[in-house]
């Protein structure tokens, strides 16, 4: 399983990336909706669990630089008839403002974006879609796997995402929850075995890096209420940063 699809890891993609058929699996709803990002600037994959027995949920993102939101409105209407979707108006963290159909089993999710600047995005989410361990396949698939067997004998998936950017490598992301009720700083001396170096409490190798999540925020006030060192995380490229 290669999330987005991703070409070898070390290529920088070209002007604009060109949806493979095989990120849609097929599906003609799928193949319907994103028929207008045939050449986007964006394309993201994500898997998402709820629990480590559940199936997994998909998330699929795409964007171009044009302003298409009219145009990708009639086809998502064509794709979620009224009788089955609620349509409503959604905003995107403050950036961008659109349209979300969600159905109404709650399964199926398309939102489609008017970005500040003149792009166009669509998110779908398909809920419970893959097996329980999409996850783990995915992460045994790409550049993060030298944390695979830590993963297996540690923590469950959350979840596993590749971000590609036109003219740039993918980016992959991992975030895992410890089994057990560990804490990170339990399985810290774990990554040395794998190769990792300890630099100020986060461990790197090569271009990966690993720590663990940090302060969870409120949602409502945004404080931070305390560590939560049983999640952690990685990425690749690294990405040096103080996760909130």
């Amino acid at each position: 399983m290669r999330l987005a699809d991703a070409p070898d890891d070390a290529v920088v993609d070209g002007p604009a990336l060109a949806l493979s058929p095989a990120l849609l699996r097929g599906d003609p709803r799928l193949e319907a909706l994103f028929a207008p990002f045939d050449a986007c600037v964006v394309l993201h994959e994500a898997l998402f669990h709820e629990g480590s027995t559940a199936r997994a949920t998909r998330l699929l993102i795409a964007e171009l630089r044009a302003d298409k939101l009219e145009e990708l409105r009639a086809v998502v209407r064509g794709v979620c008839p009224q009788g089955a979707f609620e349509e409503k108006a959604t905003e995107l963290d403050e950036v961008a403002a659109g349209t979300e159909w969600r159905e109404r089993s709650g399964a199926f999710a398309v939102s489609a974006y008017r970005l500040f600047g003149g792009s166009t995005a669509l998110h779908v989410t398909v809920a419970k879609v893959d097996a329980p361990d999409a996850g783990m396949r995915a992460l045994l698939a790409s550049p993060l796997a030298a944390l695979a067997e830590l993963v297996t004998e540690t923590s469950f998936v959350d979840n596993i995402s590749c971000t590609r950017n036109a003219n740039e490598p993918p980016r992959w992301h991992l975030q895992a929850t410890l089994r057990d009720l560990r804490r990170f700083s339990e399985i810290a001396p774990r990554f040395a075995a794998f190769g990792f170096e300890e630099r100020s409490g986060k461990y790197w190798r090569d271009t990966i890096i690993a720590q663990p999540i940090g302060h969870r925020a409120n949602p409502t006030t945004r404080a931070s209420e305390g560590r939560s060192d049983e999640r952690w995380m990685a990425a690749l490229p690294g990405i040096d940063f103080d996760a909130r």
